[in-house]
């Protein structure tokens, strides 16, 4: 009962602390930002977000803002399968190199027995998943928000 009472007093102490933190964050100054005056006009001065399978190019328009979306496995073509058929059979062998210490040795193999490997469709690219847009109204709002005459 006691460790359980215990358990629930650092965890609340933990929850203030990080509370207190992120108020003190909000209210300073940082200096990296990144600030643009106006939306994007193409994909390519758009700003890019994701974790590597999904991704969005951001394109900040205050009102009608639009985010292309972009997912892994959206390919030009049909299924491909890029894995080397090599490479199960040759994995042991790299292994057994570099428990021996033979690095270099490691390397050329897995080079060429498990990374050297051209898919059927080399010229595959990606496609768009799709657009969002969003409307959210007029500048002016925004303006009051944030002080700011234009964007």
């Amino acid at each position: 009962m006691k460790f359980n009472i215990l358990k629930l007093i650092i965890a609340i102490s933990f929850m203030q602390l990080l509370n207190t933190s992120l108020l003190i964050g909000q209210n300073t100054q940082s200096p990296l930002k990144i600030w643009f005056n106006i939306p994007a006009d193409t994909w390519n001065d758009a700003l890019p977000v994701g974790n590597g399978s999904l991704g969005a190019m951001v394109f900040g328009n205050v009102e009608n803002e639009r985010l292309e979306l972009n997912e892994g496995s959206v390919w030009t073509g049909g299924e491909r399968w890029d894995a080397n058929p090599d490479a199960l059979k040759t994995l042991p062998k790299v292994r057994q190199l570099l428990f021996e210490g033979k690095y270099k040795e490691a390397e050329a193999l897995a080079q060429k027995g498990i990374l050297n490997y051209k898919p059927g469709n080399p010229a595959a690219s990606y496609q768009a998943l799709g657009d969002i847009y969003l409307k959210f109204g007029s500048r002016a709002k925004y303006n009051q928000i944030t002080g700011r005459d234009s964007i």
